[in-house]
This record gives C-alpha cells, sequence and structure tokens, in this order.
C-alpha cells in the first residue's frame, strides 16, 4: 500500500499498483489493470459538517436514482450498497473528516481493496 493526497490536506491508502488521476471535479483512483471501475472522491467543505445527519444526506442524494434508498451510519461515515436497474453493483460513501464532507462512489465488486481505501482516509 502507499499513501497519497486526495487533496490538499486529505490522504488515503492504495495498492501499489493503483493509479490516481485528479480532475476539476474530484480524484479518481483505479486499477489500470484488473480495474473494471474507478473509485470517485468528491470534496465539500461545510461550515458545521457536526451538523449534518450523515446517512439523511446520502438518502436524499439517492433518492432520485433509487427506490426505498436506506443508508447505514457507522460513526462519521455514511454507507449503501445498490443495484441499479441495469444490475450493476453500486457503493456509495459520505464521510466526514473535520470540516470536510467526502462523497464516495465505486461500482466494481473488488469492495475488499475499496473498503480499505475508505477505511484509511484521514486528515494530515
Amino acid at each position: 500500500m502507499k499513501s497519497i493526497h486526495l487533496d490538499k490536506n486529505i490522504i488515503a491508502s492504495i495498492p501499489n499498483n493503483w493509479g490516481i488521476n485528479i480532475g476539476q471535479g474530484g480524484v479518481s483512483l483505479f486499477d489500470p489493470i484488473n480495474g473494471v471501475g474507478a473509485v470517485q472522491f468528491s470534496f465539500y467543505t461545510v461550515h458545521n459538517p457536526y451538523s449534518l445527519n450523515l446517512a439523511d444526506e446520502l438518502d436524499e442524494y439517492l433518492k432520485d436514482k433509487y427506490e426505498n434508498v436506506q443508508a447505514n451510519l457507522l460513526g462519521d461515515l455514511a454507507y449503501v450498497s445498490l443495484v441499479s436497474s441495469s444490475g450493476i453493483l453500486w457503493r456509495y460513501w459520505l464521510l466526514r473528516k473535520m470540516s470536510n464532507i467526502i462523497f464516495v462512489s465505486y461500482n466494481c465488486k473488488k469492495e475488499d481493496i475499496v473498503d480499505n481505501i475508505i477505511q484509511s482516509v484521514a486528515i494530515k
């Protein structure tokens, strides 16, 4: 695993063979050889992030795309796994790291690697 900067003060650990693409809309992480998707990160600075209910925010974002969305909340992390009408498994996360809210999406079944990346996100 290697540490990378997702944003100016946000780091994560990714497998050594994974790549990173930084664009105006956020950051994409991907396995250039075996990957079929990318982990997409978007960053938001919020004035009072602890006033947000992350599960409610994630549900609100996803309700236009899916029926009966119910995000799970685990501390400063909300998450949900859903199957689209075309049969693709989508995973979504909303993380709170100090004054940052981080939205993450992924549509590949390699959940163990992605879960480890999400758990590694930290403020430096």
